[in-house]
């Protein structure tokens, strides 16, 4: 089983820029499909990140906002109530997935490999979680 922790405060800072040098675009993802994906993101809350460490390698972040979250992927015509952590992952596999693609249509195939990377151990941790099937519907 994949175990997550919480990034204390004093390591926060180095969060995004841990994951990648386009560390602005990833965080200007983030926020971006939040607003558009999560109901209630700038209303209510949504402001403050937790970030999240996997022991499989893996990171990613949830709001705290409150629960549940109501999560409409309108790609898809899908949608589902979350708590905030299984809300994150949604966010951030899709936001990581096309962050993958930005990198190859660029060229920046190092990048690629890392966006990938994360990805995939979000992924794994994601299948674990208890909310795995609304995950499942939401982002595929």
């Amino acid at each position: 089983m994949i175990t997550a922790s919480i990034i204390p405060k004093l390591e926060r800072l180095t969060f995004y820029p841990s994951i990648t040098k386009q560390y602005r675009f990833l965080k200007k993802m983030v926020n971006r499909f939040s607003g558009v994906y999560l109901k209630k993101y700038h209303r209510k809350g949504g402001r403050y990140w937790q970030f999240v460490l996997l022991d499989n390698g893996g990171l990613f972040a949830y709001p705290v906002m409150d629960e549940p979250v109501t999560f409409d992927n309108p790609n898809h015509r899908s949608s589902g109530v979350f708590s905030q952590e299984a809300a994150g992952i949604c966010i951030w596999l899709i936001v990581l997935g096309l962050c993958a693609m930005v990198a190859f249509e660029r060229g920046q195939f190092v990048e690629m490999g890392d966006f990938s990377h994360y990805q995939m151990r979000l992924m794994e941790y994601a299948k674990e979680h208890s909310e795995w099937n609304n995950i499942a519907r939401v982002i595929d």
